[in-house]
């Protein structure tokens, strides 16, 4: 439970335990520390320092790898948890590994994050791919099967007349 009281002009504010044991052991984490998305998708990493309770906080960024870039955000300030929190979102344009370093310079933290960009396969137009042929020729039979009937009447018909012609 949070306690405020005013006296004149200050206003005291009585903090939960919870809150109180990281006050002067604040940390930062980056959330997903790995993760693996599409080449030209967004990745979105979400940095929070817990749980010092100070105002708001620049998170730098830099990234290094197969997407290099840089950029930061700055933290706002949730409760109850007393935690600081942001996002920082970039594009990977290349297939590889990208290493996600977050430092907040105020506190001197740092965080470290994983990112791998992989391309997706799709098949191509016009490309062969294995199919089963047996399967593919009883389905197909089976699918236009009113072709069947007159087709074997007919040979088995020819068959007749040669067998009898044959005979005379």
């Amino acid at each position: 439970m949070i306690i405020a009281v005013t006296l004149g002009s200050y206003i005291l504010i009585s903090l939960p335990l919870e809150a109180n044991a990281g006050i002067f052991n604040p940390t930062l984490t980056l959330d997903p520390v790995d993760d693996t998305n599409r080449v030209g998708t967004t990745h979105t990493v979400n940095a929070t320092v817990c749980c010092g309770g100070v105002g708001d906080l620049t998170i730098h960024f830099n990234v290094t790898g197969a997407n290099p870039t840089t950029g930061l955000c700055i933290t706002v300030l949730h409760l109850p948890d007393f935690a600081n929190r942001c996002s920082f979102s970039y594009i990977g344009v290349n297939a590889g590994h990208d290493d996600i370093n977050a430092r907040e310079l105020l506190l001197n933290l740092t965080a470290d994050a994983n990112k791998e960009w992989i391309i997706e396969q799709r098949p191509v137009a016009g490309e062969i791919m294995g199919v089963d042929t047996t399967a593919l020729l009883i389905a197909g039979a089976m699918a236009n099967s009113y072709w069947l009937l007159p087709t074997v009447g007919t040979i088995a018909a020819a068959i007749i007349v040669i067998v009898r012609a044959a005979k005379k």
